[in-house]
């Protein structure tokens, strides 16, 4: 028997793309893949369709024209990249069809439609609300959104999304249930490492640097942390904001903090591990980041860390459930602090080996073989 053809849609960078890479390596093992993404799948098993369009300025202005004329589909379908997804992908025929964000999902349906194929879409988080937080996006996108959940998510043939909170807002509004794939690592083994030196205790964050999640929360933390504690950080981003922060920890930490470049997705967790505590404060400043179940919150696990974060409730269960570390009261710096103060070397070094044993169960093998029985549903 022949194998599916199987299609990923993603107007993505896969490069920094986990949750899409780990996908594909799932996918390949069900079919013949086709990445159709803004870069080039690492993975030498599928066959990739690098989308070359670039939004200029002219564009945004008659794209913006359409919103706030309500015009939706004629916004949506107007769009270059969606043309030119169309027009490469018109001689290829398909079993599945997965679409990455919403974005994608109406051109994997009429592409589906075309060819009687399934539809499998992996929403991430919740598309409506994503910049809830910016007047002018909540103004014009949202409505936006909210036309192609209500015009398309009833196509679906199966959803997956990021974690069971953003599940449940699926199911109430748009009565679309969903199967949770969390954005976990691959399983590698990561040996376990004491605290080397109690009195130099290496606290890390890692990850992008988006000014919306304010990040100086986690620098303005520091003082408030015992002198034993030295921080950590590695990260991705636009240089101007990454100064910023490098300024502020020199004016109110000075001393405190070190900043180091990033490193490749497939070697961080062994980078990781030579650290003791994975922290990461996120305000709780829209529904998505209320809800957020990070990629770093499992990388710290996988690596062996002690976890510590504030009260985000997705996150807060993850490290409860499995004892690995501590959760602040509220999203307030000190409060932070205060809770990481009160560990002492013997509760980092328990939580650190509590990580460890959760990482044989929070893994991309285990997370994708939910994709794997999806594929194979669909094939049904």
């Amino acid at each position: 028997m022949s194998q599916p053809n199987i299609c990923i849609l993603a107007f993505s960078d896969l490069s920094i793309d986990a949750r899409v890479t780990r996908q594909i390596k799932a996918s390949v093992v069900k079919g013949i893949v086709t990445v159709v993404a803004l870069t080039q799948s690492n993975n030498s098993n599928v066959h990739s369709v690098i989308l070359k369009t670039r939004k200029n300025i002219l564009t945004k202005i008659k794209f913006l024209l359409y919103l706030f004329a309500h015009r939706y589909e004629q916004f949506y379908w107007s769009q270059t990249i969606v043309k030119e997804v169309i027009s490469k992908l018109e001689s290829y025929n398909f079993e599945i069809f997965i679409a990455n964000d919403l974005e994608t999902l109406p051109l994997a349906i009429y592409l589906a439609k075309k060819s009687g194929s399934q539809i499998f879409f992996d929403a991430h988080e919740y598309a409506p609300l994503e910049f809830e937080n910016r007047w002018f996006w909540k103004y014009l996108h949202q409505p936006f959104r909210e036309y192609l959940c209500c015009q398309y998510l009833p196509q679906v043939d199966v959803m997956t999304t990021v974690c069971d909170g953003i599940a449940k807002k699926y199911q109430e509004k748009y009565l679309i249930d969903s199967q949770v794939v969390l954005n976990v690592p691959p399983y590698q083994y990561i040996p376990y490492h004491q605290v080397a030196n109690s009195h130099q205790i290496k606290l890390i964050h890692h990850g992008s640097a988006s000014p919306e999640r304010q990040m100086e929360k986690m620098i303005e933390m520091i003082p408030y942390l015992d002198s034993r504690f030295h921080v950590n950080f590695m990260l991705l981003g636009k240089s101007e904001y990454i100064r910023k922060l490098q300024d502020l920890a020199e004016d109110i930490a000075p001393g405190r903090v070190t900043f180091h470049k990033p490193v490749a997705i497939d070697t961080i967790c062994n980078k990781l591990s030579d650290y003791d505590v994975g922290f990461y404060l996120l305000p709780p400043i829209g529904f998505n980041y209320i809800y957020s179940m990070p990629n770093k919150l499992f990388d710290f696990i996988m690596s062996g860390l002690c976890v510590a974060v504030a009260p985000s409730i997705e996150m807060k269960k993850i490290v409860e459930h499995y004892q690995c570390g501590v959760v602040a009261s509220d999203f307030q710096p000190e409060s932070l602090a205060a809770v990481i103060n009160n560990l002492s070397t013997e509760d980092i070094n328990a939580k650190k080996q509590a990580s460890l044993a959760a990482a044989k169960i929070l893994n991309a093998e285990i997370e994708s073989q939910k994709i794997q029985n999806i594929i194979e549903s669909l094939l049904k």
